[in-house]
């Protein structure tokens, strides 16, 4: 634990300063550095835990969507459905992705035309796959 690692640091007076004072010296700054991390700690947790109610909230709706869509899905003659993230992922590494990788390995720039002419059709390919 972070107790393990101490506080050996004293500063550089601590060689000056002999026996008890030194120590309870030491100590009470140990303290006061200890009680400012835990403080620190304690409001990133309270951040990081409103933001993980946050998409809590967010995944439940979700949730009740995809539990909502799958009452009506037939498994037997559609198969298992695809996910809408692993859905976008597919439209973005085929659209936005390529492009940049084709003018990256041509070391040339892709027309203006073509690239709209290009993501206007992975766009009709992703209203095909059904991305929302």
């Amino acid at each position: 634990g972070h107790h393990a690692r101490g506080h050996r640091s004293r500063g550089p007076h601590a060689c000056r300063t002999s026996g008890a004072h030194a120590a309870a010296h030491a100590h009470a700054t140990s303290h006061a550095a200890h009680a400012a991390a835990h403080a620190t700690h304690a409001a990133a947790h309270t951040t990081h835990a409103a933001h993980h109610l946050q998409l809590s909230a967010t995944a439940a709706a979700a949730a009740a969507a995809a539990a909502a869509a799958a009452a009506t899905w037939d498994t037997c003659r559609l198969g298992v459905p695809i996910n809408q993230e692993d859905l976008a992922g597919t439209l973005l590494a085929f659209s936005t992705n390529a492009l940049f990788g084709i003018e990256f390995v041509a070391g040339l720039p892709i027309g203006r035309q073509d690239m709209l002419d290009y993501l206007a059709l992975w766009r009709y390919i992703g209203w095909l796959l059904g991305v929302e």
